[in-house]
């Protein structure tokens, strides 16, 4: 369970409580996507996008992966790598699925030594994700972990345990993969890294790591057609009307259901009519009090256990 203590957002709040009117708004601007920063909100229908050829790809390489040794370095920084390592070190890896090491995020010294060090003498592939392919730190990061790979596998074994996470068109990592003939996977234009984990920044690693990743697609669909539906039935949407005073100082902690390590990602399975009683289900248990009335460049680090940012 996670717990939500709101006491410290009261102060944000007038007498009557929130203000439901602006919320509203900003949802409608949001949904609209005619507010500043619109070109980044692509991650508003992810998973309804994502191609069946592409997923096909990102399982098949996952296969890949795991065939060719039992350890997959992801190099990254900030959102490149960050869905993926909380998504794994929350399910960990299933089945046949390799152990991920996550690089590329700093400069330390001691992180790169103690990665290299738990990695050992597996073998292993990298997957290096980069929109431009020009940041300092996971540049410098790959160039070490390439120079492993050709030391150990030889130019050839090295091409192809490398995959690059890119822009589909342009960068300087798409031209250094396109060059090299490395497998490349796209990072959509319009999604920033931090909401990534259900494009292929994110599925790689996971499927990889043996997760069903079109498990989550399908499973990730069907949530957001269910949490989307505008209709007073649908329980994320119930705000209190206009002039109900909130009384979140009596309900200021609060448990929510979470995904715990045997998950096996979104509670998964059944219809969107079934999701949408399961949220009902779910929402009546543990939605506040207040809310009981519906509305409508070089070029590519941490270890695991680093803290990153």
């Amino acid at each position: 369970m996670i717990k939500v203590d709101l006491s410290g957002a009261e102060k944000f709040f007038g007498a009557q409580g929130p203000d439901w009117a602006a919320c509203a708004r900003a949802h409608e601007t949001l949904a609209a996507k005619n507010g500043a920063g619109n070109d980044f909100l692509g991650w508003l229908e992810l998973p309804q996008r994502i191609e069946e050829q592409e997923l096909t790809r990102i399982v098949a390489a996952g296969k890949k992966i795991r065939a060719l040794g039992r350890a997959l370095v992801v190099i990254g920084i900030g959102g490149s790598y960050l869905g993926a390592r909380a998504a794994y070190d929350l399910l960990g890896r299933k089945g046949d699925g390799v152990e991920l090491f996550f690089a590329g995020n700093g400069l330390s010294a001691t992180s790169l030594r103690d990665t290299l060090a738990a990695l050992g003498d597996r073998d292993f592939c990298v997957n290096v994700v980069s929109k431009s392919g020009t940041t300092l730190e996971p540049a410098l990061g790959f160039r070490i972990f390439r120079e492993l790979l050709e030391k150990k596998y030889g130019a050839e074994g090295a091409r192809e345990r490398i995959f690059a996470t890119t822009d589909a068109r342009r960068g300087a990592l798409k031209s250094a993969a396109d060059a090299a003939g490395w497998e490349c996977f796209v990072v959509p234009d319009d999604v920033g890294g931090r909401f990534s984990v259900l494009s292929a920044v994110g599925l790689l690693p996971l499927a990889a790591a043996g997760l069903d990743v079109e498990e989550m697609i399908r499973t990730a669909k069907e949530s957001f057609a269910a949490l989307d539906e505008r209709s007073e039935a649908n329980p994320p949407g119930a705000m209190p009307p206009p002039g109900r005073p909130c009384t979140a100082r009596a309900s200021s902690s609060r448990s929510w259901p979470a995904m715990s390590p045997g998950s096996a990602w979104w509670p998964s399975g059944g219809s969107s009519s079934t999701a949408r009683a399961r949220a009902r289900k779910v929402w009546a248990s543990t939605r506040p009090a207040w809310s009981t009335t519906p509305i409508s460049t070089p070029w590519a680090s941490t270890s695991r256990r680093d803290p990153g940012i």
